[in-house]
């Protein structure tokens, strides 16, 4: 069943291709030209506009086995709350998953906890769990 929907999805996407192959700029035709690479600028932020850019990636580091448990460990590049971040997954011998962020302030590691950490989490967490 999996193999004829990839597929279907295919050949969908072939011939959904060779329609639109006639308009070279299919940006342009869906917003009537409002956006174009014409229109398009490169801008620099300067250090506080940076500062307010979200966004980042879980960077893979180190997979840890002991007896008891798999364990992944990553950076996070955007950090908790402005400091660095490291995301954990562990895979523990009865089959349990556990995901959790620790951040650094002053020298001290601290475990996040909050609105914060879930978002992180939520948004990293498969890919953190991918290495188990």
């Amino acid at each position: 069943m999996q193999k004829v929907f990839q597929k279907t999805l295919l050949v969908s996407l072939l011939l959904s291709a060779s329609a639109f192959a006639s308009e070279p700029n299919l940006l342009t035709l869906a917003t009537g030209g409002a956006i174009s690479a014409e229109k398009s600028a490169t801008v620099t932020l300067n250090d506080s506009e940076m500062k307010d850019v979200i966004g980042g990636n879980y960077s893979y580091q180190q997979t840890v086995y002991t007896s008891m448990y798999k364990q992944t460990v990553g950076k996070i590049t955007e950090g908790y709350l402005g400091r660095p971040a490291t995301m954990y997954a562990r895979r523990m011998k009865n089959g349990s998953v556990s995901v959790w962020i620790n951040y650094t302030s002053g020298g001290y590691t601290y475990q996040a906890y909050g609105t914060e950490a879930t978002r992180l989490i939520n948004l990293y967490q498969n890919r953190a769990r991918s290495y188990l």
